[in-house]
């Protein structure tokens, strides 16, 4: 990404946080963003901890099922520290991901299972998250958005079923498959050479794998609750996780760092349907991107930096 592209990214998210704020009142909202209690505010911070912890977790059970050297505090400051770089650096997301493969696969004959370790990882994140937003949707009923629970779970089906090819021995099946299939012979062409550099874990990984993504985005769930108390939201735990869900697919879209702008903006018309008004919404995800985005990014800068001084004190004068 080119230091304009990043540039334009900011911009278009200060742009519609702008816009946001002039709607429901800039000064209503910085009072009630300020005011937020800090037990609250630490409670949120601990859940998004929380989350990073078993996301590390998973991380490294899925490094480790695909052959790859890792422990869990390494697995833990890999992912923190993808957080600063997209947040804080140029090059956002993407230098993120980037930095994840070189700590995964230091040598290049690791690149492409750390590849294939990365893409399940972050599917897995995608799918469960999406799969409680639908859960959720279905028992609230009427009171959501219908077309936004089944884009939920269209989303939860398709990164479910590309978590499993990348994460179980499903994957020699659509080998398979894809090269008996005419129109698929190219792409299982592909499909083999990516797949040479994947070992074929125990079917018993992607069980443990989506029971610690539901966790990590049980914690997260928990951490919007606490602020949405804080903030007197008179909301359920069910329409938070349906909320949460809708604005996390929204920030899959790479338009802004950090989703910042487009988040906020699924927070707002998602909570209307439900009755919130605009200030209490924006308030809330303004609070949520602050604690549980923003904050665990410094944490990955201070513990990047800490790691590289370390590697270079440690280096031969």
């Amino acid at each position: 990404m080119t230091g304009t592209t990043r540039a334009l990214r900011i911009v278009l998210a200060l742009a519609i946080l702008a816009a946001l704020a002039k709607w429901v009142g800039p000064e209503g909202l910085i009072a009630r963003v300020a005011d937020c209690p800090w037990p609250a505010a630490l409670a949120a911070f601990s859940t998004a901890l929380l989350a990073q912890w078993l996301g590390a977790i998973r991380l490294w059970f899925l490094a480790g099922s695909q052959g790859l050297p890792l422990t869990h505090a390494q697995a833990l400051g890999v992912n923190l520290s993808a957080v600063f770089y997209g947040l804080f650096l140029p090059g956002g997301s993407a230098t993120g991901w980037a930095v994840r493969l070189f700590r995964l696969a230091p040598s290049a004959s690791g690149v492409g299972t750390a590849l294939v370790v990365l893409a399940g990882d972050r599917a897995l994140t995608t799918a469960t998250g999406a799969a409680i937003g639908v859960v959720a949707g279905i028992f609230m009923q009427e009171q959501t958005l219908p077309a936004v629970t089944a884009l939920l779970a269209v989303i939860a089906c398709g990164a479910g079923l590309l978590s499993v090819l990348l994460t179980t021995p499903a994957f020699d099946a659509w080998l398979t498959i894809a090269n008996r299939t005419p129109g698929l012979r190219r792409v299982a062409t592909y499909l083999t050479t990516a797949g040479t550099f994947a070992c074929k874990p125990e079917s018993r990984t992607i069980v443990l794998a989506i029971l610690l993504s539901a966790a990590l985005h049980a914690a997260g769930i928990a951490g919007w609750v606490v602020l949405a108390r804080a903030v007197g939201l008179d909301i359920d735990a069910l329409a938070i996780a349906w909320v949460r869900s809708g604005a996390m697919v929204v920030t899959l879209m790479p338009a802004t760092v950090g989703g910042l702008g487009f988040r906020e903006g699924a927070v707002v018309y998602l909570m209307g349907g439900l009755g919130v008004a605009a200030v209490d919404a924006l308030t809330l995800s303004l609070l949520a991107f602050a604690l549980t985005v923003l904050a665990i990014g410094i944490v990955g800068g201070i513990v990047e930096a800490s790691r590289l001084l370390t590697q270079r004190s440690a280096a031969p004068s």
